[in-house]
């Protein structure tokens, strides 16, 4: 497809690129359809409608009450959906560089305080969206049972003696007396549903006797206060405590890892500034190595230190779903050539929600 037009928070149009190179297997020339429209309608609950009553034939979302919605439609004849749980879960990051998430015993604390399954509840994802303790889901082969053992449980003595020892520590990072209530900052975007969740995580950290302050960032400057400046020392260093975030590994294990943790002070993109030898280490063996079994230990050393760590939080994984009109064919459905050039490789399936433009069509 060709760019037609864009205006800004409007639409996105795209039409057939009438040289493009490929064909169907009955040597249809592709694309399929003439025009593409993207629209971005930030309202979840305005989208779908959008979808059902034909405005639009195919919407996305990753909202975990608007899958379940999806469903419904599908199940009573009104819409077709596609389904993924992929590599993709919902959390929060600390900034490890600010006190006093600066502190390992505070994180962990925290971790401990939460119940993952009554987070994932309040999202609406029960029955859909699993728990998440790493970077990869259950069904991917860099899995380890081992990290999803050790990552940490819902225990509220646990989290109260960890915090209570920052908090009676004279040398704790936060520069406040001995004895005085820990207080963080939680920073997500206005979203409703986001509004609920970061509710529940002030309440389950209430709980152990941590006082915490919610702020509504707009997504874009939340993103921006994550990455923050090259001018800081050290650069990057970020204008937050703990954000909600979505975290995932869908490419090659070295690709995400080596941005999400990768220098401090040169990756715009490790959000936490957390790094350490052993996680240094790790990724340099996934950029040398080729061997599988390495790599994989490798990826397992570096999610175990994690469950000790605690860069981040893990809310609950992530189910992404696509919904359309019953006249869009071959949304999941897919080819790519072959590596002898003849046979072609097919494909099925909607992770992270993408789709083959090409090859999608509209029934008459």
């Amino acid at each position: 497809f060709q760019l037609e037009s864009w205006n800004r928070d409007d639409r996105l149009v795209l039409t057939r690129n009438e040289s493009y190179w490929r064909t169907d297997a009955n040597g249809t020339q592709l694309p399929y359809l003439d025009e593409l429209v993207f629209r971005p309608i930030p309202d979840e609950d305005s989208r779908l409608a959008t979808v059902r009553s034909g405005d639009a034939q195919v919407g996305q979302t990753l909202r975990q009450s608007l899958v379940r919605q999806a469903q419904e439609a599908s199940e009573a004849g009104e819409l077709q959906t596609f389904l993924a749980i992929g590599n993709n879960g919902g959390g929060s990051i600390f900034n490890t560089l600010v006190p006093p998430v600066d502190d390992q015993r505070v994180r962990l604390g925290l971790a401990h305080a939460l119940v993952q399954e009554d987070l994932v509840d309040i999202l609406g994802g029960t029955g859909i969206t699993p728990p998440q303790s790493q970077y990869f889901s259950p069904d991917s082969p860099w899995f380890s049972e081992a990290v999803d053992e050790a990552w940490p449980k819902y225990e509220p003595e646990t989290a109260q003696a960890l915090l209570q020892e920052y908090i009676d520590d004279p040398a704790r990072s936060d520069g406040q007396a001995p004895g005085t209530p820990i207080s963080v900052t939680f920073n997500c975007p206005p979203d409703p549903s986001l509004i609920e969740i970061s509710q529940a995580y002030q309440a389950f950290w209430n709980a152990v006797g941590v006082e915490v302050e919610l702020v509504q960032v707009e997504q874009a400057p939340h993103i921006g206060n994550a990455i923050g400046s090259p001018d800081t020392d050290p650069p990057f260093l970020g204008d937050y405590m703990i954000n909600c975030w979505r975290m995932g590994a869908n490419e090659d294990p070295y690709t995400t890892l080596s941005i999400a943790f990768g220098p401090v002070e040169s990756q715009p993109q490790n959000f936490t500034n957390y790094t350490s030898e052993t996680v240094t280490a790790n990724i340099e063996t996934l950029r040398t190595s080729t061997d599988f079994d390495e790599r994989y230990a490798a990826v397992e050393a570096i999610m175990l230190e994690f469950t000790e760590q605690v860069p981040n939080l893990w809310t609950g994984g992530t189910a992404t779903a696509l919904y359309a009109q019953p006249n869009v064919r071959n949304l999941p459905a897919w080819t790519i050539p072959g590596p002898d050039g003849v046979e072609p490789i097919l494909g099925s399936g909607v992770l992270n929600s993408e789709i083959y433009w090409a090859e999608v069509w509209l029934e008459q």
